[in-house]
């Protein structure tokens, strides 16, 4: 029952925060799986090397959100969220994510990390170095 509301607690407090910046519902929805996973997955993952999901939603966050959305998203609670809206805004206005890459490298969050199939712990900081813009 304790999960149970904050889960819903999480869902709540999300989904309003997103109806006052007027994000679409398709990059809610994106963004949700994101945070409710909170991980980082390099592309390719597993003994298997197949696609990670969170890599996919993150494509599919880049070909739907706008520049304002992804902004935004660089500034969400959720370190995986803000990993991966960098990395689309990276891809899709590098020039915007030469800006957010100073605020991002300096983030001490810890976030856990899946790449190939190894499995630790690591900074929003140092993740987003590793895609450093210069």
């Amino acid at each position: 029952m304790k999960y149970f509301l904050l889960f819903f607690l999480n869902v709540f407090l999300l989904t309003t925060s997103f109806a006052q910046l007027k994000f679409s519902k398709e990059v809610q929805i994106i963004v949700q799986a994101i945070a409710n996973a909170n991980k980082y997955e390099s592309r390719y993952v597993g003994f298997a090397g197949s696609e990670s999901e969170q890599y996919k939603r993150m494509l599919h966050l880049k070909k739907v959100a706008t520049k304002e959305e992804l902004l935004t998203l660089t500034k969400n609670d959720r370190a995986a969220v803000r990993i991966y809206s960098y990395l689309a805004l990276l891809q899709v206005y590098p020039a915007e994510a030469e800006k957010v890459y100073e605020r991002l490298k300096k983030d001490y969050t810890k976030v856990f990390t899946l790449e190939g199939c190894v499995g630790g712990r690591s900074t929003v900081g140092n993740i987003v170095y590793r895609f450093s813009p210069q």
